[in-house]
């Protein structure tokens, strides 16, 4: 499976997947024009990965400066795949929430995506 490497747009994060190590990475802001355009073939892509490896290590970091209420839908998709992953293939599953430490309401989102998580590590740490 090829690795994901997407720039980062004018209003789309910098998206990068490297299946083999295990990782992701978000960065920067998030209000494309069409979310399920931009997210859906990484969505896609990920759930292959996870659904053909099982009880592999996977970590997701994330570092948004912004998002809007579409992306935050995407946001709680992938969180809810890596949660049913974790559970039913034995995934262990990290994800680590990037934030300035002055930026309260990045870490406030942060925390409100940590609370409906059981099965993986959510992790809020100040870049």
């Amino acid at each position: 499976m090829d690795n994901i490497n997407i720039e980062a747009g004018e209003r789309s994060p910098k998206i990068t997947c490297d299946w083999e190590k295990g990782t992701m990475e978000v960065v920067g802001e998030s209000y494309p024009e069409n979310v399920t355009e931009f997210y859906g073939p990484v969505l896609s892509a990920m759930e292959n990965h996870l659904n053909s490896n099982k009880n592999k290590k996977f970590l997701c970091a994330f570092e948004l400066l912004y998002f809007n209420s579409s992306s935050a839908k995407v946001l709680m998709r992938i969180f809810d795949m890596f949660e049913e992953f974790a559970t039913s293939n034995g995934h262990s599953i990290s994800v680590i929430w990037r934030v300035d430490e002055e930026d309260d309401n990045m870490r406030e989102l942060g925390e409100e995506f940590a609370e409906d998580i059981e099965n993986i590590k959510f992790e809020i740490v100040n870049k």
